[in-house]
């Protein structure tokens, strides 16, 4: 079952149950960076004061791991949200910038034709040129799952 913990802001943090009364002990705060909410709390004082994420309070993630939030949503602190994870697989899980225009991850307009890429191991891959943006958001959905496996962020959801 599904708890909600009050935030600044008019914000509320889902965690899971087994989670609720531990992390109630603590007043926590939601932080907006890049857009996207988080639950934080702060610790000690100046000038050693440290913010915590409520996602890494649950995962006890180590120093140099990231936290994703499969869903995107940084609100959603449930257990079966969060997995441990690095930078690049992270990143996989990104949406599709607030600069696409074509409405799809990886498929940029080329004349009247859809050009589509993605990036994996820190190289840049050549899908191909498509005629509709649709043809070339599933041919990117194909190359996410083979090249990013669960961390995949498609354009189609299955």
């Amino acid at each position: 079952m599904t708890k909600k913990i009050p935030l600044t802001q008019s914000k509320v943090a889902l965690v899971s149950d087994h989670r609720f009364t531990f992390l109630n002990q603590w007043t926590w705060s939601a932080l907006r960076i890049r857009g996207k909410w988080y639950a934080v709390r702060g610790e000690g004082t100046r000038p050693n004061h440290k913010i915590i994420y409520m996602h890494r309070q649950i995962t006890n993630a180590p120093a140099g791991t990231e936290v994703d939030h499969k869903d995107g949503d940084g609100l959603n602190c449930q257990d079966e949200n969060l997995r441990v994870c690095s930078r690049s697989e992270n990143a996989r899980n990104s949406t599709k910038t607030k600069r696409n225009t074509t409405g799809f991850k990886g498929v940029s307009r080329l004349g009247k034709k859809f050009s589509v890429n993605i990036r994996a191991n820190g190289k840049l891959i050549y899908l191909g040129l498509f005629d509709t943006a649709e043809e070339g958001a599933r041919a990117y959905d194909e190359a996410a799952k083979r090249l990013h496996g669960e961390f995949a962020k498609l354009n189609f959801e299955v």
